[in-house]
């Protein structure tokens, strides 16, 4: 999970069979390319990203010859109102609907909690960031 910051980076690694005459494609959704790299004898690729500033949607699809790989980003934006505390994040659950809009869709919704709960677990583990699973070995 990354907080969409504008500058936390994420990183996938995965590793891909293809052949040595075509190179997989990556297209990224709701984030930028920062870097590209193959490790050769790992036989793995890594993206870093840069998800776009407030993203709550965000992810990079692999095409490697006919197989797709979808590898969804958990992304949310950055709030000032997320509870530090266990007992604050149970109050925020318990009164829900009383909360502010954190998007500012006009909407309390779903979308809303999401954007907290994120923010929430980025405050108690102290960072904005934790691991991305790898790509599942072929």
């Amino acid at each position: 999970m990354v907080l969409s910051d504008g500058t936390t980076h994420v990183r996938i690694t995965a590793t891909l069979t293809s052949s040595a005459e075509q190179a997989p494609n990556f297209a990224l959704n709701g984030a930028r390319l920062v870097s590209l790299t193959k490790d050769d004898q790992a036989g793995t690729w890594t993206v870093e990203a840069l998800p776009l500033t407030n993203a709550t949607k965000a992810g990079l699809t692999i095409l490697n010859g006919s197989e797709v790989i979808e590898f969804p980003l958990t992304v949310a934006p950055p709030v000032k109102v997320a509870a530090s505390s266990e007992a604050d994040f149970a109050a925020f659950l318990k009164n829900s609907g009383k909360t502010a809009d954190l998007n500012n869709d006009g909407v309390r919704d779903y979308l809303d909690d999401y954007i907290y709960t994120a923010n929430y677990l980025a405050r108690k583990n102290g960072s904005a960031t934790t691991p991305h699973p790898a790509a599942p070995k072929k």
